[in-house]
């Protein structure tokens, strides 16, 4: 059975849930935002590319999500572990307004 994260539902008329697969989407929407490449070629314009699947669950009430990217060696680390959090938090807030969430990036390799 999926998960889901039960919001404040204003109406009273019975409850409003987003379920996981939302939040994985919505991960995707942000990456292909940003043009990341989810395949094993490098992305063109950002020099970087997911290492593994994202993963994102739900414990209790908290969406995390986790990723780990390969970056070039000539890219600033922070700057690509912020830019991509920034994105990932704009895309959430901008859908989902009032979920509580945790993003994390590991840099995995330098390519």
């Amino acid at each position: 059975m999926a998960e889901f994260v039960y919001i404040n539902n204003y109406t009273q008329r019975g409850k409003l849930a987003i379920s996981q697969n939302v939040f994985d989407q919505l991960v995707l929407v942000a990456l292909h935002n940003l043009g990341i490449s989810t395949s094993k070629t490098v992305s063109k314009t950002k020099h970087l590319r997911l290492n593994r699947p994202v993963c994102t669950t739900i414990k209790k009430g908290i969406i995390h999500v986790w990723m780990a990217v390969d970056v070039e060696k000539s890219a600033n680390i922070q700057d690509v572990s912020k830019e991509i959090c920034d994105e990932i938090t704009r895309i959430f807030m901008t859908y989902t307004d009032q979920v509580p969430f945790d993003v994390n990036v590991k840099i995995e390799n330098l390519i």
